[in-house]
C-alpha cells in the first residue's frame, strides 16, 4: 500500500515536471519500504547482521525503476500538457 501510494506521487511528480533531486528521496522511501514490509523480512535481515547492506544493495534497483515510474510521468505531462 505505502510502496503503491509512493509509485503514484513519483508518477504525479513526473506528470508535473517536478525537478529530478525529487527521486531521491523516493528512492530512500522505496528502499526502506521494500526492506521493512512484510515486518519479519527486517528483522530476520537484522538477525543476519546484513540489513544495511540489503538496504544500500537495494537502492540502485530502486533508483532505476524511479527513473522509469519519472519518466512516463514526465512523457505523458509533454505530451499532455
Amino acid at each position: 500500500m505505502l510502496g503503491t501510494l509512493s509509485l503514484i506521487g513519483l508518477f504525479v511528480a513526473g506528470i508535473w515536471h517536478a525537478p529530478l533531486w525529487i527521486l531521491i528521496p523516493f528512492t530512500v522511501l522505496n528502499s526502506f519500504i521494500g526492506v521493512h514490509f512484510p515486518s519479519w523480512k527486517a528483522q530476520r535481515l537484522k538477525a543476519d547482521g546484513t540489513y544495511w547492506r540489503t538496504l544500500i544493495g537495494s537502492s540502485p534497483l530502486q533508483l532505476v525503476f524511479a527513473v522509469l515510474v519519472f519518466g512516463v510521468g514526465y512523457g505523458i505531462g509533454v505530451l499532455f500538457g
